[in-house]
Formats: C-alpha cells, sequence, structure tokens
C-alpha cells in the first residue's frame, strides 16, 4: 500500500513538473534577442563552431552561409546583451554537450562590472537552457554569491513560472505560438538600414592603461583556462561599433573601447588570439550606412560580408575540419541552407 502510494506521488509530480515546464514555455517572453532554443533540440546537428556573445555577434555571423562559403558546421548562441559569465557558463556548456573545434566570443560586454546587469537580458539565456543543465544553475548561484540577487530573485531566475504569474490573464494564441521566424541557426536576420546618414564621428582609441572590471575579469580569464583546460581553441573578437547610437553615449562608447582594450592584454598574456574590429570594419568592406541597422548591429548586407570575412580568418588561423564533403553533414546542412535563403530573401522582402 505504501508502495503505491508512493509511486502516485512520484507520478504525480513528475505530471506537474512537465505541466509547469510546458507553461513556462507558453508564458515566458517571445523574443528574437533570446538564446535560440533550436539549438538545444536532437536535430540541430553537430557543430565545430560556436559564436558567443551579445547582439552584435548575434547579428553578425550566419552560421548556414559559413557552411556555404568554408564548409563549416557552425551555430551561433548570441543573445541580447549577453554577460561574459552568462557566455562563459554557455560555454561550459556546449564544451559538455558536443564539445566543439573552436569558440569565438564577442567581448564588448566586457565593460559590465557585475555578474548580471539586467535580469531581463539574463532571462534571454537561463530561460532557454535546459531545466537541469548544471550550468544554469551555476549562473544562478553566481549572481547570488555575487550580491546581484537575494535567494528569493534568484528563485525567478531559476524557475520563471514563479514571474510570469501575473500574466495569465494577458494571454492569447501568440503566447503559444513559435518564436519570431527571423532566427536561423541563433543568427538574427535584419533587413533594416540606417534611415538617415552617419554623423561625422571621431573613433576612439581607449585608454591603453585600461582595466576590465571584476566580474568580467574573472569572466574572461575563466572562459580562456576552460578552453585550455578542454584543448579547445577560443578566438576573441570585437565587432565594430564606429557610430554612437540610442542605445550607445559616447561614455559607453567609451568604456566600451576601454573594455576591449582589457580584454586584448589579459587574451595576450594567454596567448589567445584576438581579432580588433570595434573601430575599423573596412577588413570586411563595412559601409555604416548600408551595412547595419544603427551603427552597431550588422543587417543582412553586412552580416554577410562579416560571415563571408570571419570564415577565410578562420579557414587561415584554426584547425576547424571542412564538413562540406562528409555525408552525414551535407544533406543536412544543404536543406537547412536552402531554407535560409527563403529567410533572408523574405526578410528582404519585408
Amino acid at each position: 500500500m505504501k508502495l503505491r502510494k508512493l509511486a502516485g506521488c512520484a507520478a504525480f509530480l513528475v505530471v506537474l513538473f512537465f505541466c509547469l515546464t510546458g507553461a513556462e514555455r507558453a508564458l515566458r517572453e517571445k523574443n528574437p534577442e533570446m538564446l535560440t532554443a533550436d539549438y538545444y533540440k536532437a536535430a540541430s546537428g553537430k557543430h565545430d563552431i560556436i559564436f558567443l556573445g551579445p547582439s552584435t555577434i548575434m547579428n553578425g555571423v550566419y552560421p548556414l552561409l559559413l557552411w556555404k562559403t568554408e564548409g563549416f558546421a557552425a551555430y551561433n548562441l548570441g543573445s541580447g546583451n549577453q554577460g561574459p559569465w552568462w557566455s562563459y557558463c554557455v560555454a561550459e556548456e556546449v564544451i559538455r554537450r558536443e564539445h566543439p573545434r573552436l569558440i569565438v566570443f564577442e567581448c564588448v560586454r566586457a565593460r559590465v562590472g557585475s555578474v548580471v546587469d539586467s535580469t531581463a537580458f539574463l532571462h534571454y539565456v537561463t530561460d532557454r537552457m535546459p531545466v537541469f543543465a548544471p550550468e544554469r544553475w551555476e549562473l544562478v548561484a553566481r549572481a547570488v554569491k555575487a550580491g546581484d540577487y537575494d535567494v528569493d530573485e534568484a528563485a525567478g531566475i531559476a524557475a520563471p513560472i514563479t514571474e510570469y504569474h501575473g500574466r495569465w490573464e494577458e494571454l492569447s494564441g501568440a503566447d503559444f505560438a513559435a518564436d519570431e521566424k527571423c532566427i536561423t541557426f541563433g543568427a538574427k536576420v535584419d533587413a533594416r538600414v540606417m534611415k538617415k546618414a552617419p554623423a561625422p564621428f571621431t573613433p576612439y582609441e581607449g585608454n591603453p592603461d585600461a582595466a576590465l572590471p571584476g566580474a568580467s575579469y574573472e569572466a574572461l580569464r575563466s572562459l580562456i583556462e576552460l578552453c585550455q583546460r578542454t584543448d579547445t581553441q577560443l578566438l576573441f573578437i570585437a565587432m565594430p561599433s564606429l557610430n554612437p547610437t540610442k542605445y550607445v553615449s559616447e561614455k559607453v562608447y567609451h568604456s566600451k573601447v576601454d573594455a576591449v582594450r582589457g580584454a586584448e592584454k589579459l587574451a595576450a598574456s594567454y596567448g589567445v588570439p584576438f581579432l580588433d574590429l570595434i573601430n575599423d570594419g573596412s577588413a570586411f568592406d563595412l559601409d555604416l550606412a548600408a551595412d547595419t541597422v544603427d551603427g552597431m548591429h550588422l543587417n543582412i548586407s553586412g552580416a554577410e560580408k562579416f560571415t563571408r570575412f570571419i570564415g577565410r580568418y578562420i579557414a587561415e588561423h584554426f584547425d576547424v575540419p571542412v564538413r562540406s564533403g562528409d555525408a552525414s553533414y551535407s544533406a543536412f546542412y544543404e536543406e537547412r541552407y536552402a531554407a535560409f535563403e527563403a529567410l533572408v530573401e523574405s526578410r528582404r522582402m519585408e
């Protein structure tokens, strides 16, 4: 009799868990800036290159174009305002999950001086990581340890359903629909262009003695040492940010460049390659007005240019296999490349 009751309780808890998980997925924000959920599906394939960092990398690299031009199997795990510790925990998970040959980390968010500077953007990462992924819980624990959250606040990150209950009366069919259809292999396909020509702009070269804020220094150092321990190649990159925008004041722009200088010094001390493009997009023939949405985020034209450039750069400087001749990859990727082309064309039409 006791065993039957225990079995009944266990079955109830399992059903309750799946109901809450399903509700959480329906209620969470539908935003293309979130870490893509598709990566965690079994059909996402095997990837030799993983891109990490904020929206600038999410907008900037099209993995399926990398496949077409270089034969690389890659995935973009950028997300809006992805902080350094967040990138570190995602890197931990992907190395445990599939051990890519190369991680490319966009470091401009290294100016952040805390583990968490925005709860809303942290949800963009944690809400998409598997519930039982230890790295999800590690990220929450780091935020509590750093004093960014108390235990009650952390519960909203660990179990998002506790934050979404207030939306029950606002539910509509859209809450149960798929996420926005502008994401492909984690990359955001954005066809917008600047509404007016950029104003004259004098690049800031940065303080050569700039130091990274403590939390970011530890996150970047930990990422480097994680990759070294696991024999994973690593490239630091700073994407162009050539024009202060409504998102980036001159003060913030200066702090970004100083953070890049600090990250550059740290990378050099470990022998990690660093590709600094923050003030110079000439390497891939960047035209601010034609190739960006706002002077910082690349649109389709800019992302196509940058993807071709970074593909050649990786081919020349890193040991990454070309998978285009492998039948176990080619059918999968060619089918998805065709869907990617259709998506790009539809975004251009819109």
